[in-house]
């Protein structure tokens, strides 16, 4: 949920992550298998470092050599994996996301496509940069960015009273 919710990736781009598209260090994703066959740089806050370091330490029990950074980035857990290191399915994502949402007593399931509309909304709300929106969750046109990216009521307040400011009609 951290990765996705500060990355803005989608979920098909989660699934394809490998070790090695992970820089702790940096904070960042490499995206080699983006929509259209793109690829880009996507970018993690504190807390999702923390968590996706804390999850491979926790899966590293004797991994160990070169392989590993060809190894998925999230793996499976379930039987149907075996002894395999298998990568996520998008399904098994929007699964694990819905059954989170059931326990927290959320009325609506959550899904991966959620996070990615939340981290456009927010990135397009802290700069005003649709431009750079547009460039963090891969889209080739602003258009689409902007179906993806929100601004919220109070925001719209603000950014009118901003442009008005000291131009109410004087009364004489």
């Amino acid at each position: 949920m951290l990765v996705l919710r500060s990355s803005g990736i989608r979920v098909g781009e989660l699934v394809a992550l490998r070790r090695g598209d992970f820089d702790p260090a940096q904070g960042t994703l490499w995206i080699r298998h983006g929509k259209g066959g793109k690829e880009r740089l996507a970018f993690l806050d504190e807390a999702a470092v923390r968590a996706l370091e804390a999850y491979l330490q926790a899966r590293d029990a004797g991994v160990r050599g070169k392989g590993r950074d060809h190894l998925p980035l999230f793996a499976r857990h379930d039987k149907g994996a075996g002894a395999a290191v298998r990568p996520l399915t998008p399904e098994g994502v929007r699964r694990a996301l819905a059954a989170l949402a059931r326990e927290a007593g959320l009325e609506e399931p959550l899904t991966p496509h959620q996070f990615r509309h939340y981290f456009a909304t927010r990135v397009l709300e802290a700069t005003g940069d649709l431009a750079a929106v547009q460039d963090l969750l891969g889209h080739a046109s602003p258009t689409t960015t902007r179906r993806y990216a929100r601004v919220s009521p109070r925001r719209l307040r603000a950014v009118h009273r901003q442009a008005f400011k000291g131009t109410e009609p004087s009364e004489d």
